[in-house]
């Protein structure tokens, strides 16, 4: 490792990551994030009916207005937390450009325009619906732990 990946912050910063971009991939991805009056659910992208009948749906039909918006939030966000992934590896782990000021600057700015995407999105979501399922949580703790990565990172940084 780096000399930076010595650091229990960073190691704490990746492993935040690691588990908020599971967290916020599963939520971004499951049909839970609303489960309505006998059974039926519904996420960003499928809507699945009480005798488990999954769809694929357009937002086309949908009253709530402000879903294309959601969706291209949370779309935001989940690509941001690829790239967050990747440049922290780079950051910490690769020996080459380990502790490199410039990368660790560009990792704090796309991790909190990450996480401030995906909070957008729930909180744009969450105000729309009530009856909020379990995929919408990891989506919110995904972004939460996106953001207080971001903090970290900012310490490892001013260490230096």
């Amino acid at each position: 490792m780096g000399g930076v990946g010595e650091s229990p912050k960073s190691l704490v910063a990746l492993l935040m990551i690691a588990v908020g971009f599971v967290l916020n991939t599963i939520g971004f991805a499951a049909p839970y994030w609303v489960t309505v009056s006998l059974g039926s659910r519904f996420g960003l992208w499928m809507y699945c009916d009480f005798l488990d009948n999954c769809h694929q749906w357009d937002s086309d039909g949908i009253t709530f207005a402000k879903f294309d918006q959601v969706r291209a939030f949370e779309g935001l966000g989940f690509v941001g937390t690829l790239v967050v992934l990747f440049f922290t590896v780079l950051y910490i782990c690769v020996p080459k450009v380990a502790g490199n000021k410039i990368l660790g600057i560009l990792d704090v700015l796309v991790c909190f325009a990450s996480a401030g995407a995906i909070l957008i999105g729930v909180v744009i979501f969450g105000t729309e619906h009530s009856d909020l399922g379990w995929a919408f949580g990891l989506s919110t703790a995904g972004g939460v732990l996106f953001g207080l990565a971001g903090v970290l990172l900012i310490l490892t940084l001013c260490r230096k």
